[in-house]
Parts: structure tokens; sequence; C-alpha cells
């Protein structure tokens, strides 16, 4: 988010009036420029003029009704996409399709590295690519090379956010997360939560891992032995979280089962403390936090001040029409895609 200035007005300025190919799944951006993928291919839009985004190129990248778009990410700096890709039944691999984008209105498909089973989440980091599995754990992948990768962790579930964090790569596992080497792939250390941990923030020497019971904050400074030293608890019957992301001392939460942003003091590691809620209408699609202020996509779009963590409030809402997809933010540009209607 570009500031407090872009958050204080908020309002629709354009929409794209074109059919999206099958349903939308995600969508990236990069300065002006958005990706967006759907069970047909990949589609990148110029969006320099919001009043009116040109639909720049399509490329048809997947086998329809057969070949499921699971993830996308996006590296900038070498004009590279990749798409997780899951297939509909047996007989088929799972893939990882390499993208150039370098030139938006001729996307070329250039890499398509082989899975054993369907990618949960992808991530680039320089010439490596990283997926994440319920079956075979973590699985890292070299661009350009057409073999399945190697296998960095065997745990039985890796579905979530992997994070980089300096020369670290933390894996979120069916009981808590593992730290590796980002260098060599070694396993350095392993915490055990006793529950699956899907939402994963690390900053400094600490992690913030949400399981359904409740937040724990882990020391990370001897990766060899992370270890608890905070605990908040959360009722198991009520909260599933869902994502986790920081500003300074604080931690923000969305659920699964319940339509709150949660803000969690967590300036002292030892004692971390629930100070602010905000209620929504409808599920948590996407959170943003930037700054003072957060950008929660739901039934709606909410901006809100984060400037007294204690006190959330609410400085503008946006009608979203239909069923809201992945939101991505780039400057002050807000980008939605609606997955059930094909003329939004």
């Amino acid at each position: 988010m570009a500031g407090a200035a872009s958050a204080e007005s908020i309002f629709q300025i354009g929409s794209w009036p074109g059919y999206t190919r099958y349903a939308s799944q995600q969508v990236v951006g990069d300065g002006a420029t958005a990706y967006l993928v759907s069970g047909a291919g990949l589609q990148i839009f110029d969006l320099s003029s919001p009043l009116q985004p040109e639909a720049l190129s399509f490329l048809p990248c997947f086998t329809p009704y057969v070949e499921l778009p699971t993830d996308i990410c996006l590296q900038g700096e070498s004009n590279r996409v990749c798409i997780g890709v899951g297939v509909s039944y047996t007989g088929y691999t799972n893939r990882l399709k390499g993208i150039d984008v370098s030139d938006p209105g001729h996307p070329e498909l250039v890499w398509s590295g082989k899975l054993y089973n369907r990618p949960n989440q992808v991530v680039l980091d320089g010439n490596h690519a990283y997926s994440s599995h319920n079956v075979n754990g973590l699985r890292e992948s070299t661009w350009g090379a057409v073999d399945y990768g190697n296998q960095v962790s065997s745990v039985s579930n890796a579905s979530g956010r992997v994070v980089f964090e300096g020369d670290r790569l933390y894996v979120p596992t069916s009981s808590g997360f593992q730290v590796f080497d980002k260098s060599n792939h070694s396993l350095l250390g392993t915490f055990v939560a006793g529950a699956q941990g899907k939402a994963l923030a690390v900053a400094g020497d600490h992690a913030y891992l949400a399981v359904a019971d409740g937040l724990r904050v882990v020391d990370v400074q001897n990766a060899a032995a992370p270890s608890q030293v905070g605990f908040l608890a959360l009722a198991t019957n009520a909260y599933e979280p869902t994502d986790i992301q920081l500003i300074p001392g604080h931690a923000c939460l969305t659920f699964k089962k319940t339509n709150i942003l949660m803000v969690v003091d967590v300036a002292t590691p030892a004692a971390p403390v629930a100070v602010g809620f905000y209620d929504f209408t409808g599920s948590a699609k996407d959170l943003f936090v930037s700054d003072e202020h957060a950008l929660l996509l739901a039934a709606d779009l909410h901006v809100l001040d984060l400037s007294v963590p204690a006190h959330p409030t609410l400085v503008s809402c946006l009608y979203v029409a239909g069923r809201s997809g992945a939101l991505v933010l780039e400057d002050t540009l807000a980008v939605n895609v609606n997955p059930d209607d094909p003329n939004e």
C-alpha cells in the first residue's frame, strides 16, 4: 500500500469487460501488468490506464478439464512466471510450468518440469522453484530441468506457505514447521506444535505459527532447536487460522470459521495477547498489511487503519459483486478477480 493518503479514499475506477476463459484462479501483479491464471491458460493485462484495462495476450498452456492450476508466482526481476499444475485424474504427470513474460504481448512457455504429486503452493527463488505437497513434502526444481526435481523434505504434509528469511527456508508441516539452510537444503531444525501449521510468518529471531489451538511464538535464533517462548490460546471450535501477517510489534490473523481480523501484541514474545478485533461479513479471501493499514478482502474490500492496533478502524469499504477471488495490491492500484462472473 502506497501510504495513508491512498488508503483514505478507495473507489472502483475500472474493470475489464472480457471473458476470462474458465474460472479464474489466481492473479499476481508487477507494476502496471497483471498476470491472471485460469483453467485454460495465462492471461496478461495492461493496467497502466485503469479506466481502460487492455488485454495484452493469452497463452493456452493447460489442457482444459484435465490440468488444473493450483498456484502462481512471479519473479519480476527475471520476467518469469511459475504455475503449479495438478491433474484431474491419474495417468498424467503433475507439473510446474515456467513462462517467459519479458514481452507481455507474447508470453512464451519455456519450461515444463515434472512433479510426482499435485503442488499446493509454489515460490521462485533465483533459478529454483519450490513446491509444497500433501504427500511428499517440499520439492526443489531447477528452472529449465524436465526431471522431477529434488525432494527437500519428506514430511507428510507441506501445504502451507513457504517462507524465506535471510539464509533460511521455513516450511510449515503437518505438525509444525521445519527450518532448512537455503544454500544446500540441509535440515537445520524442527519445531513440533502437535498440529498442522498453515499460517506462518518469520521476522528476525522469531517465528509466528498459527495452528488450530493457538498462536505460538517460537525463538529461532538457534535453528537446530527452535523453542516456543510464548503462546496465545484460541478456542479450537471457533478458530481455524488461514493467514498471519506482521506489522511492528503485532501480528494480524484471519480465520476460516470466524469472520474477524485479530490483532495480537507480540512485542513481548513470552506473552502474546489479543488486543484488537475487527468484524466483517463473509470469509476472508486475502489479507495484506503495510505500514499502519490493512487491506482485507472478504465479501467486500475493507481498508483498515491499524495506527492504533488495539482499535482497528474501518477507513473505507468497497462493495465487490459476486464471489471475489485473489487480490493483489501494487502501489495504489487494487485488482480484484471475480472467478464466478465471466463478464468481470
